[in-house]
């Protein structure tokens, strides 16, 4: 399945925020904290701030275009296509989620009846 460059960049995304920490706090990113400013072949460039001791960094990651498919994760093509094709969450969804979250207890076992 081919990737887009904008997935591409939405996986690297992900992929930084998953692993890479403040150089000073170790405090992790959040998606908000980092953002591609440049992308060069397969070298990207990316700012991060860091909202917990305010370092500004920047980032140089290279990925090789093939290895796209490799930082999607646990998932395969199939399941990929499968969510690709669910409608949006929409906003019934969402209220629905934090109606479901307020009520709920923790108990995870319980949840998915392992008890």
């Amino acid at each position: 399945m081919a990737v887009n460059r904008d997935e591409i960049d939405r996986l690297l995304l992900d992929r930084v925020v998953a692993e890479v920490r403040c150089v000073i706090c170790h405090h992790p990113f959040r998606h908000e904290d980092v953002a591609i400013v440049e992308r060069h072949g397969d070298t990207w460039v990316l700012v991060s701030f860091c909202p917990h001791c305010e370092t500004a960094g920047m980032i140089v990651a290279a990925l090789e275009l093939d290895e796209a498919e490799e930082i999607r994760g646990e998932l395969t093509p199939e399941e990929w296509e499968a969510y690709a094709s669910l409608p949006p969450i929409s906003d019934d969804d969402l209220l629905d989620l934090h109606e479901f979250l307020k009520r709920f207890d923790g108990d995870f076992r319980r949840l998915f009846g392992e008890e």
